[in-house]
């Protein structure tokens, strides 16, 4: 088993010169996209050269909108002792949060070789409103963090004249894109590659949008095989398929169980056969919603946390808060009850449909993969209560 810390400890003796920059590099600056940068002091940045073998000391893993896990830290002491990523610097680190208008956004500027920058968007934190804005992402035209992301991308081109990258995991892939595609003509021939790694893609309404053509083939999306968050809405520019370790799209979506060869990304034909299930059923789900109706099941499942004063994952599976929303649900009127039970009723219906079509014996099938992307939410919480405990 081969992972992105492997990688390092393979090709961290190597300068960018001698083995050309590739999609696990990418992908390991797009993790650096959730450290804590923004936590570290103004004056740190401009003091010395901000170089990851001097920045990384200074960051405070308790700090931040995001829980660490053991495999960054360790990720963060590797790179910042390597020849490969030592002397890369660190640059302009943003983290934003608007609850009143459900924006998370967060990023940072990576100078990698002389004059080419990796400009690395940071997923979804564990906040209600970066929660509530990825949901967004299938009904609005826009929404604030892609805006946010256009205006880091352009100041970011504008301190540095040469190459440039874009890339991020989870809805930083999906900034990523976004900031490139809406950028100017005159940004986007700087632009040399675009990196998603199992971001979703856009509504149905911006995918058609005539500027996502020309730059298609700058475009690398990556999801693993049984992914859940990297397939949902369009991808017009198709996808690769990482091998991961784990079972279950939830655990998957973490890039720590993603397979890492010396020379990049280890690559399936193809999804699983519960990716393409869950590709087809959230399809067909989601397809079948007008933006109205997915409009009003996030606000109504969202307002339930804001009406309880909740900000943060952390906050929700608090058992008082828990038990909180659940008594806010039952005081929900008929009329907004009727919405969430319709929606996720319609979900239920498109995976039996989707079922029926793919196995003789649906009832065991659906069972079985319940069980295992349970099971994959059930370790998750339970490492993440076991963090918690400790720190």
């Amino acid at each position: 088993m081969s992972i992105l810390l492997d990688y390092i400890k393979w090709r961290g003796d190597l300068s960018f010169d001698k083995d050309p920059f590739n999609e696990a590099d990418a992908m390991l600056l797009s993790e650096m996209a959730y450290f804590p940068w923004d936590c570290i002091p103004d004056e740190e940045f401009s003091r010395e050269e901000p170089t990851l073998a001097r920045m990384v000391p200074l960051l405070d893993w308790t700090k931040g909108t995001f829980t660490t896990r053991p495999y960054q830290t360790e990720l963060a002491e590797l790179a910042a002792n390597s020849i490969r990523y030592s002397q890369i610097l660190v640059m302009d680190p943003v983290n934003e949060i608007d609850h009143g208008n459900a924006m998370q956004f967060s990023a940072v500027t990576f100078l990698y070789s002389k004059k080419q920058i990796f400009v690395s968007f940071r997923g979804t934190d564990s906040t209600i409103a970066g929660w509530k804005e990825n949901m967004a992402l299938a009904y609005e035209e826009h929404v604030p963090a892609q805006l946010k992301a256009v205006r880091y991308l352009k100041n970011a081109a504008a301190k540095h004249k040469g190459m440039i990258i874009t890339g991020g995991h989870s809805k930083g892939g999906n900034l990523a894109t976004y900031s490139a595609v809406f950028s100017n003509e005159l940004l986007k021939k700087r632009i040399r590659e675009i990196y998603s790694f199992d971001g979703p893609g856009f509504n149905e309404v911006l995918a058609e949008n005539d500027k996502f053509r020309s730059m298609m083939p700058k475009i690398h999306t990556f999801v693993p095989q049984d992914s859940i968050i990297g397939i949902l809405l369009v991808h017009k520019e198709g996808y690769s398929v990482i091998h991961s370790y784990e079972k279950g799209g939830a655990k998957q979506h973490l890039m720590d169980s993603w397979e890492v060869g010396p020379h990049g990304l280890i690559l399936e034909k193809s999804l699983s056969k519960t990716g393409e299930l869950g590709l087809a059923s959230l399809d067909q789900w989601i397809s079948g919603l007008s933006f109205s109706e997915k409009k009003e099941f996030v606000t109504i499942v969202f307002g339930l946390a804001e009406k309880n004063k909740i900000r943060s994952v952390d906050e929700l599976f608090d058992v008082r808060n828990l038990v909180s929303v659940m008594n806010a649900y039952r005081k929900l009127d008929k009329k907004d009850r009727s919405a969430i039970t319709s929606t996720l009723s319609d979900l239920g219906s498109s995976i039996v449909d989707n079922l029926k079509e793919r196995y003789v014996d649906p009832v065991s099938a659906v069972a079985g993969k319940l069980a295992e992307n349970v099971t994959g939410f059930a370790t998750l919480s339970i490492n993440y209560l076991e963090y918690k405990k400790h720190n």
